[in-house]
């Protein structure tokens, strides 16, 4: 009965370093996604960089030319959150987003996040 107490305790504290870990590896994250946000503030650049994923010239993007292009701007979501932030951004349900909807997302998301999860919530 003691050699299982002593693994209970090694596992729990190991479980409790992989968790500091992913708690210190995500707020490095986020402050380096508020930087890139704030490099990336450039209007004209995300307008271009819309364009070059907007393979076929319409004027939008539908989902899978979205995560090519939030990936491309240091935004590494999973496909799951990327889905959230594309119909988030769809207001209208159409199942394709324009430059201004996503602008207006980009503006009002706070990369930084807060200790209640907040801001990441916002964003998706």
């Amino acid at each position: 009965i003691a050699h299982d107490w002593y693994f209970a305790i090694w596992a729990g504290c190991f479980m409790i370093v992989i968790g500091l870990i992913a708690i210190i590896v995500g707020r490095r994250a986020s402050a380096n996604l508020a930087n890139l946000r704030g490099s990336l503030s450039d209007e004209s650049f995300l307008w271009a960089e819309f364009n070059r994923h907007d393979k076929e010239g319409y004027g939008y993007l539908n989902p899978d030319q979205f995560a090519h292009f939030i990936w491309e701007l240091g935004i590494e979501f999973d496909d799951v959150y990327t889905l959230k932030a594309f119909n988030t951004i769809d207001t209208n349900h159409q199942g394709k987003i324009t430059f201004y909807q996503f602008q207006k997302w980009w503006q009002q998301c706070n990369f930084e996040g807060s200790d209640d999860g907040t801001s990441y919530r916002a964003m998706v």
